[in-house]
């Protein structure tokens, strides 16, 4: 249902000079702009072209002053892949890049926060689409859906019981309520919400919810 999901917090320490004299420090902004090049160098060397995954930085923070080498920076983004071991490859080559940062000075390191893939069981995704039959009707269910490149923590209640993840529709266009999950603003359609409960209410056995 979802990909592999690291997110990660890359601090590199460098030294401040003035720009008059840059050879006397150590320049995290370029020392950052390495990580980035290098980021994309990993995906296309490192991973096998049959499958697939991401390296994405969407934070880059350095600097105190333009006439300053900068001391300091800290990148933020993610790492994510359909595959472990794909995974596994991905956050190995950005540890190995960090190691290299240290190597020729710079004090570098990364966190990581992240959850594993989301991968349902087939006996409970067979009892979820039948009882969300009885529900709504058949052209409700979408049921050939790629998985979602985001991920989940309910990821861990699935590797220790048997599950199943699914998404509950809180859109409608007709009412011009369309803005995806996350989004600001972000309004939900309310029926959505009354459509859930019966929907889990019969999965544990409630014979009807009233309307």
């Amino acid at each position: 249902m979802s990909s592999n999901g690291d997110l990660f917090t890359l601090t590199i320490g460098g030294r401040s000079a003035h720009a008059t004299v840059p050879h006397l420090g150590m320049d995290a902004i370029s020392e950052g702009a390495r990580f980035l090049s290098a980021f994309k160098s990993i995906m296309t060397d490192k991973v096998d072209p049959n499958k697939t995954g991401l390296i994405s930085t969407g934070l880059f923070n350095a600097g105190e002053a333009s006439n300053i080498i900068a001391a300091k920076a800290i990148l933020q983004g993610s790492i994510r892949s359909f595959n472990m071991e794909v995974q596994k490859t991905l956050v190995k080559e950005v540890n190995a890049l960090v190691e290299e940062s240290n190597r020729v000075g710079f004090d570098t390191r990364i966190d990581y926060q992240g959850y594993p893939a989301i991968i349902n069981h087939d006996e409970h995704v067979r009892r979820v689409v039948e009882v969300a039959k009885t529900q709504l009707a058949e052209t409700g269910l979408i049921l050939d859906h790629p998985p979602m490149v985001g991920s989940e923590d309910f990821s861990y209640f699935l590797q220790e019981k048997p599950g199943a993840f699914f998404f509950l529709g809180s859109g409608d266009h007709a009412r011009g309520i369309n803005n995806p999950l996350h989004s600001n603003p972000f309004v939900v359609n309310e029926d959505s919400i009354v459509l859930g409960a019966r929907i889990f209410a019969a999965l544990v056995g409630v014979q009807r919810v009233s309307e």
